[in-house]
């Protein structure tokens, strides 16, 4: 958790957008994240075509990570 502590803030700090949520939780192997966005295209944007991030994300020792993208049918229990 250390590194990833050290890592984002310095990774996120020229994003052109942010997510609506992120969430960084441990597993049995390491860390798993889950970021929230408003569009398809503002995590486009912020992560695939951010050279920046995704430089400092890699020189930070981070391995090329699976991303799936989900769209959000339901995002709260009912009241």
């Amino acid at each position: 958790m250390h590194r990833y502590d050290k890592t984002l803030p310095t990774a996120t700090a020229t994003a052109p957008v942010r997510p609506d949520v992120h969430v960084c939780a441990r597993t049995d192997s390491g860390i798993v994240i889950v970021d929230v966005w408003a569009s398809r295209e503002d995590l486009v944007r912020a992560v695939v075509q951010n050279e920046d991030f995704r430089t400092r994300w890699t020189e930070a020792g981070w391995p090329d990570e699976a991303v799936e993208v989900y769209e959000i049918h339901n995002s709260g229990w009912p009241v």
